[in-house]
């Protein structure tokens, strides 16, 4: 009787032997291989570099703008009235507000960009699968923000200072070091991007 029990036993925890050797035998799916991965520290350099990027244009157009307006205001309310002095001082107060503009708007620029950028311990990741691009900011496997979109719908990718911008958007992009990338390389996805109707500078 003892015997029967125990064969029974046996038989019944077979099954499930099996099924445990099979699952241990199944093949393990392997994880896709991105065309593209960089990764680089999102730090006070990667947040300036942004905002020199950003701020260089607008800056000079302005200075230059406001200096032609008050030219023209000096000429008017001086030269043309022969006040030279009163000219000179409206030149002199324009190119001062100039300069003013043309070195303090990039400054404000970086700690803005500073503010909202930088994170302690952070990187920006970027991995391409085919047609897929994502864009990370991670700390350590935490991942802080994320954005998915296609290759062909970026803005433009920009090599600026040694570093890559990767524009989402008109006033929004990312920043990868040259050196960041394990998978692919930095002039290789410039020109798969290019490829795909984005502008490359």
């Amino acid at each position: 009787m003892e015997r029967e029990v125990l064969q029974r036993s046996a038989a019944a925890s077979r099954p499930k032997a099996e099924t445990s050797q099979t699952e241990e035998n199944a093949p393990q799916e392997e994880a896709p291989v991105p065309d593209f991965l960089a990764e680089n520290p999102l730090g006070k350099r990667e947040a300036d570099i942004l905002a020199d990027y950003s701020s260089r244009l607008p800056s000079a157009v302005m200075a230059a703008g406001l200096l032609v307006v008050l030219a023209v205001f000096s000429w008017l309310l001086g030269f043309s009235q022969g006040d030279t002095v009163y000219g000179v001082s409206l030149l002199v107060g324009a190119a001062a507000v100039a300069a003013f503009l043309f070195f303090v708007f990039p400054v404000l620029c970086r700690r803005n960009t500073e503010k909202s950028l930088v994170y302690t311990g952070a990187s920006v990741r970027l991995t391409v699968f085919g047609e897929r691009l994502i864009l990370q900011t991670v700390r350590g496997e935490e991942v802080l923000s994320q954005m998915r979109l296609r290759v062909k719908d970026l803005i433009k990718v920009a090599e600026y200072r040694g570093c890559m911008l990767v524009f989402v958007a008109k006033s929004q992009a990312s920043i990868l070091s040259a050196e960041g990338f394990t998978v692919g390389s930095a002039q290789a996805f410039k020109a798969y991007c290019a490829a795909r109707g984005v502008p490359v500078k």
